[in-house]
């Protein structure tokens, strides 16, 4: 993955692994693994293609084109774009939690991040002794 900067301080390189790191301790009780050592990550797929979903922003015609070129790219070819799609909204919310909290240290920023992606339940189970910042 090619490591742009995000506010100075952060890679994408670096929210990718820090997102991959957020999944595991979530799904693992507070970051202990399960009997037997094996880190289990729970996928759930939705097959079905939501219709009559559009942006508010995007013609009917230009999604029509968006909609035929998604039909045509292959599965692992989706799977990357929506990937990226990922790292980048991360990025562009730590960049904003940046921006909301200049006084925030990269560490500070991914914690606010992680507890606005979780809520605070499962953010307190993940990281019991770290303090509930604003994101």
């Amino acid at each position: 993955m090619v490591s742009e900067r995000v506010s100075g301080a952060v890679s994408i390189a670096e929210i990718d692994a820090a997102g991959a790191a957020v999944t595991a301790k979530a799904w693992c009780s507070a970051g202990r693994r399960p009997e037997g050592g094996a880190l289990r990550v729970l996928t759930f797929v939705n097959t079905r293609y939501a219709r009559g979903v559009s942006s508010r922003d995007t013609t009917p015609d230009a999604m029509a084109v968006q909609t035929a070129v998604y039909r045509r790219m292959t599965s692992d070819q989706r799977t990357r774009l929506a990937a990226r799609m990922s790292v980048m909204t991360r990025a562009i919310a730590m960049e904003n939690i940046q921006l909301r909290h200049p006084e925030y240290g990269v560490h500070q920023v991914r914690m606010a991040l992680y507890r606005l992606l979780l809520g605070d339940e499962l953010f307190r189970r993940a990281w019991p002794n770290e303090p509930l910042l604003a994101p």
